[in-house]
């Protein structure tokens, strides 16, 4: 499940997994590697339907993948990283 925390830590890379991976050490140990690639992926999809470049089949599977993955009380964190990139 992709938390505020987990979020907070993607944000404070700024979504660069490689300064993440060579800083982080055990500080992160919330934040799993399965996790950044999810939260990348479901940025880079948001960020694709938020720009209006996405059909309406890749907007409803992004849809359900946050629905299936992201904490409801995550949601406007995750949209202001959205509106990062």
């Amino acid at each position: 499940m992709i938390t505020r925390e987990k979020l907070k830590i993607f944000d404070e890379y700024k979504g660069n997994v490689e300064q993440w991976l060579l800083t982080s050490k055990d500080k992160d140990t919330l934040m799993k590697d399965a996790d950044w690639v999810l939260i990348k992926e479901i940025v880079q999809r948001l960020s694709a339907v938020a720009k209006g470049k996405a059909s309406k089949e890749f907007t409803e599977k992004t849809g359900l993948l946050i629905t299936r993955h992201v904490d409801r009380n995550s949601l406007e964190d995750l949209m202001n990283i959205v509106a990062k990139f």
